[in-house]
């Protein structure tokens, strides 16, 4: 993805934090429901993937809220970037509007796992989580 240098980036202030944290307690709750195991952290990609196919369904059965999804399992991905890879969360803003992204403090490599979680709902060629992880923490 190609990003027009007329954008800015700022670190997330605590409200969006706090909505994020949220929403990956959300999810957190919504993998307990389902196996029974109390998850004290994010689960890893594979399991992220799995669960991912299983709320789809959900939401194409009118289980699960297309937001509550994306926001979830978006939020978590993010997350893994930020504890696995050291990555920070960010407000990325340009002409188009505004999105929560991960972006690496040295690197400056930017990911935006919101538009990616959702672009998996309508694109079925779209990325795995763990691709798209590999492909923004590699080099």
């Amino acid at each position: 993805m190609s990003i027009s240098s007329d954008h800015s980036i700022t670190v997330t202030d605590q409200d969006a934090n706090d909505w994020i944290a949220s929403q990956v307690q959300e999810l957190k709750i919504y993998i307990d429901k389902k196996t029974g195991n109390v998850l004290t952290e994010v689960p890893d990609l594979k399991t992220l993937d799995i669960y991912f196919q299983i709320g789809l369904s959900e939401m194409q059965s009118g289980e699960l809220e297309r937001s509550d999804l994306v926001n979830m399992f978006g939020a978590a991905f993010g997350q893994y970037f930020v504890d696995k890879a050291g990555f920070r969360w960010v407000l990325f803003s340009d002409k188009y509007g505004e999105d929560l992204a991960v972006q690496h403090p040295t690197r400056g490599t930017v990911g935006f796992p919101l538009s990616s979680t959702s672009k998996r709902l309508n694109d079925e060629t779209a990325g795995h989580f763990d691709a798209i992880f590999h492909s923004l923490t590699q080099g």
